[in-house]
């Protein structure tokens, strides 16, 4: 999985329109538009999170330990992969979640301190993309702080979380 993850935190109208997109084409326009037009001040805001590739392992930390679209139990699994599906081709992931399961995503969370992740990362499954050691491990805590503060910020702000990858 060599593809960079980004989480943005969209308006209800930016969410309304991926929503009533026609197919693959229309959602990545419109993706293209929020990453376009928002990047720059979403970032200072706090309303983007990149995860470069360790959205991956936070996603498998988060769930059953596998890179699956519907293992792990709510609300952590809406995190990453877990959300409704936007776009069903092979070349991209955007998945969309609401600002109810944003909230539920952000309480559970805060509960997950380094020793938290440390353990469901060795708990991952054996066909993760990568060996499992500390150097990995770090890579994904830093990256996982900045998801988790950042479904801080969009819980309080009420918005929509829409998770993007190329592949």
């Amino acid at each position: 999985m060599g593809c960079l993850g980004v989480h943005f935190a969209i308006t209800e109208e930016q969410a309304h329109a991926l929503i009533a997109a026609t197919d693959d084409e229309a959602v990545m326009a419109i993706i293209e538009d929020i990453e376009e037009e928002t990047w720059e001040e979403a970032k200072e805001a706090g309303l983007l999170a990149e995860t470069d590739k360790a959205w991956d392992a936070i996603h498998r930390c988060l769930t059953n330990g596998r890179m699956t679209w519907d293992g792990g139990e709510e609300p952590l699994k809406w995190a990453i992969l877990g959300g409704r599906r936007m776009y069903d081709g092979d070349e991209y992931i955007v998945t969309l979640i609401d600002p109810q399961q944003v909230q539920a995503v952000a309480e559970a969370l805060k509960d997950i301190d380094e020793a938290e992740l440390r353990s469901r990362y060795d708990y991952m499954a054996d066909d993760y993309w990568v060996e499992k050691n500390d150097e990995d491990f770090e890579y994904t805590w830093h990256w996982f702080q900045n998801a988790k503060q950042f479904f801080q910020t969009a819980a309080k702000a009420g918005r929509y979380v829409v998770f993007t990858a190329e592949q």
